[in-house]
């Protein structure tokens, strides 16, 4: 997020009525009195508070997107929820209304086992694969077509 974003965000959490006395400058990132309120000490405190608490949210924030480093986020909505037989991972339902499905073969009372699973399906990308020969050595090369092309031309020695 952009900073105008988040500290639109942090003033809504604030008492809109600070405002009137106090005033965001940007290039100081912080938070000042306007003129007719220097020697107010309400406002000296709450712009003091102000203050405190915009550095804390950016620390915040800087906090948590490095927790997030190297995560993705996924919209819920594409999240697939199924379920899978513990004993024979064979049996499984996709649809949350036919989960009684994976315990047709049981008996009644028995008590059945089953795994919820939570899945995402993340977008492919294809690859290629060639068996040569380096250093005299058979190896397997993946990369691009064209890569894969050129360790083929170039790695055909016997």
């Amino acid at each position: 997020m952009t900073k105008d974003i988040e500290r639109e965000a942090f003033e809504a959490t604030q008492n809109p009525i600070v405002f009137e006395r106090i005033v965001y400058i940007e290039k100081a990132n912080l938070y000042t009195m306007k003129d007719d309120f220097r020697d107010d000490l309400f406002t000296v405190n709450k712009c003091n508070e102000l203050n405190f608490g915009w550095s804390s949210w950016q620390a915040a924030k800087a906090h948590e997107a490095e927790k997030l480093k190297g995560c993705v986020v996924v919209p819920n909505d594409q999240i697939e929820t199924w379920w899978q037989d513990a004993e024979e991972p064979e049996n499984f339902e996709t649809e949350a209304q036919n989960i009684h499905s994976i315990a047709d073969g049981i008996d009644d009372g028995e008590i059945i086992e089953f795994h919820e699973h939570h899945t995402i399906h993340l977008p492919s990308s294809t690859l290629f694969g060639v068996w040569t020969y380096k250093e005299g050595k058979r190896v397997f090369i993946t990369g691009t077509k064209a890569e894969v092309i050129e360790a083929a031309r170039g790695g055909n020695e016997h």
